[in-house]
């Protein structure tokens, strides 16, 4: 899977997150890029962390580990995360 394919459905998952959480707060979210900060621009906590994964985990049918995931700032860094999972369970499959 390429990384603009990767990116555009990362987008949309942050996307409904965001929404959720502005829908709360009444305002309109934030611009997400591959170089949006997953805390300072995008203002996500630890619980909306944990709901990314987790909607990133039933996406792309990967297991990011929590912890490794967390130390991602990034857009652009969880992304190549992703593709890295997704290549690692390919390889996996293959052999």
């Amino acid at each position: 899977m390429d990384k603009l394919k990767v990116f555009k459905l990362v987008k949309k998952i942050l996307a409904g997150l965001l929404e959720a959480k502005d829908s709360k707060n009444c305002t309109t979210g934030p611009e997400i890029e591959l170089e949006s900060d997953l805390y300072t621009d995008l203002g996500l906590d630890s619980l909306e962390l944990l709901d990314l994964l987790t909607a990133i985990e039933e996406e792309f049918g990967i297991d990011p580990d929590q912890y490794e995931a967390a130390a991602k700032r990034k857009v652009s860094e969880v992304v190549d995360y992703i593709i890295e999972l997704l290549e690692e369970k390919s390889d996996g499959i293959k052999k």
